[in-house]
């Protein structure tokens, strides 16, 4: 109706691979924090990567997606796609006030399809939606999350932090 595309970013992320995102996040903060405790580190490492026995992305109910045309090209959501928010009113948070027009229309038109189909938004990363996680259930008043984390068979078991 929109002449608009669904483009998916990132969907399913292995265990192994989400636990070296938060270990690099953890070593980051570390270098930048060093006073700060193991659970400092790992409460502020969650703002940006989430921690491995929780995150969303290794369940496969969490989608990073943004707007195309029909021919595929790239329409302006007013962000880069797993930009590091920093502060309250950063382009990536959903309800950034610094948006051109066309920006905020298309969010809204993202946020709305998504919406639509079940999928539960991001307030700081308005690319990321979830559906049938631990943040979904919270934020559509379930009683339990459907998905968990899938182990991948042929990995080593991955290091949670540390």
């Amino acid at each position: 109706e929109h002449g608009r595309r669904l483009r998916v970013v990132e969907c399913y992320r292995p265990p192994a691979q989400q636990s070296r995102y938060f270990q690099e996040e953890m070593s980051r903060l570390s270098a930048e924090h060093p006073d700060m405790t193991s659970d400092q580190l790992i409460e502020l490492a969650g703002w940006y990567v989430s921690p491995p026995w929780v995150a969303p992305h290794s369940c496969g109910g969490a989608v990073d997606v943004t707007l195309a045309s029909l021919d595929g090209t790239e329409l302006d959501i007013g962000y880069r796609i797993n930009a590091t928010p920093e502060r309250p009113g950063e382009t990536s948070f959903l309800d950034a006030h610094t948006l051109p027009e066309e920006a905020r229309a298309n969010r809204m038109l993202l946020l709305a399809a998504m919406s639509h189909g079940g999928w539960v938004s991001h307030w700081h990363e308005s690319w990321h939606f979830e559906i049938g996680t631990r943040f979904a259930a919270l934020m559509t008043d379930l009683d339990n999350s459907v998905y968990g984390v899938i182990a991948d068979p042929h990995a080593e078991s991955p290091r949670l932090y540390g």
